[in-house]
């Protein structure tokens, strides 16, 4: 069994009106709702931070020779025509 901690989010009357609406909708409860959405924004967040460091390398590497490997390019855009 995995431990779980209680967070305490204050909500807006709208927010809470629509999360109890589609609690009730879906027959599950308002925080297991709560929870994935949470779960789904923090792996999300996790995806474009990663997006951007790798990013961030790339400017700042290109053109150095930290930059991509010109015969690992050829021999990859070589791999990819064969696959066609």
């Amino acid at each position: 069994m995995t431990l779980k901690k209680n967070f305490h989010v204050p909500l807006s009357e709208e927010v809470y009106g629509k999360l109890r609406q589609q609690a009730k909708k879906s027959k599950k409860p308002a925080t297991e709702i709560a929870r994935a959405a949470i779960e789904h924004w923090l792996a999300e967040k996790e995806k474009r931070d990663l997006h951007n460091e790798i990013k961030k390398y790339a400017q700042a590497n290109a053109g150095t020779e930290h930059d991509l490997d010109d015969s690992l390019q050829e021999a990859t855009i070589q791999f990819l025509i064969k696959e066609e």
